[in-house]
């Protein structure tokens, strides 16, 4: 019975006992701990999670091995950051042409994009709902030197009340990516997040709109129609995914642009 009940709750967690207070700070109620993953097993938990020297530990507790996966760590980010200017995200959101924008990343994650927009000198706004992604996301912020602000809510909430230049979406699709890193944490979003549908999604663009100054962001597979039914402004693609971005005012209105 606890198996079928936890295959329901995707917030069926245990942690260790050195992440628990943060899990009470957060969520508000009394954290599930254990000191194993075996424990948390044997008493019909479907995840466990616990922090290492190289970051955060996810376990996927199943009838067979506990299957493990390392959620971004140090290095991993650092590599990501020394090479944020060349990133499609960051042309995409203006910000190799303008330094210090306002950036509202409303769709955090793991936040991967936002961290990468953060190193090109942005001044970026996580915004996520689930109460375990944040978990996440608090911790890995906590051990890195960054100035990204961190915001648990309801994204079409917190844009209606709010300004930023830029407000960047990554509505969740399937990976194709062949990169194992990535592949992993794609894995542990679709355990955690519920996908938004098309209603969802042009709801939370719309609210996006609104919210930005300058500039709207939708990162979309490479070959998916655009979310809408609002006009494209422009796009900037990969090899499997593009970023379209809706215009409001040109950037060079804040500053001229630069060849970063």
């Amino acid at each position: 019975m606890k198996q079928s009940q936890h295959s329901r709750n995707r917030l069926s967690t245990a942690f260790d006992k050195g992440l628990a207070p943060w899990w009470t700070s957060i969520q508000g109620d009394n954290p599930h701990y254990c000191v194993s993953a075996q424990q948390a097993a044997a008493e019909g938990y479907g995840y466990f999670v616990r922090e290492t020297e190289g970051g955060l530990e996810w376990q996927e507790l199943t009838a067979h091995q506990p299957v493990t996966r390392l959620l971004p760590d140090l290095n991993y980010q650092h590599y990501r950051t020394q090479r944020a200017r060349h990133e499609r995200v960051a042309r995409a959101c203006g910000c190799t042409r303008v330094d210090g924008l306002e950036v509202c990343d409303a769709t955090a994650g793991l936040g991967r994009d936002g961290l990468i927009l953060a190193a090109c000198g942005a001044r970026v706004t996580l915004v996520e709902r689930n109460p375990l992604m944040v978990l996440l996301l608090s911790r890995l912020l906590s051990r890195l030197d960054s100035q990204v602000t961190l915001v648990a809510a309801d994204s079409c909430q917190w844009l209606a009340q709010r300004r930023y230049d830029v407000v960047y979406l990554d509505p969740m699709f399937p990976a194709r990516s062949k990169s194992a890193a990535i592949r992993k944490e794609m894995a542990l979003l679709q355990q955690l997040e519920v996908p938004a549908d098309s209603t969802e999604t042009e709801s939370l663009l719309g609210a996006a709109m609104e919210a930005s100054r300058y500039r709207t962001v939708v990162k979309r597979p490479l070959k998916a129609e655009s979310v809408g039914s609002a006009p494209v402004s422009g796009s900037i693609s990969g090899k499997t995914v593009r970023f379209d971005f809706y215009s409001k005012r040109s950037l060079s209105e804040i500053s001229p642009p630069g060849a970063a």
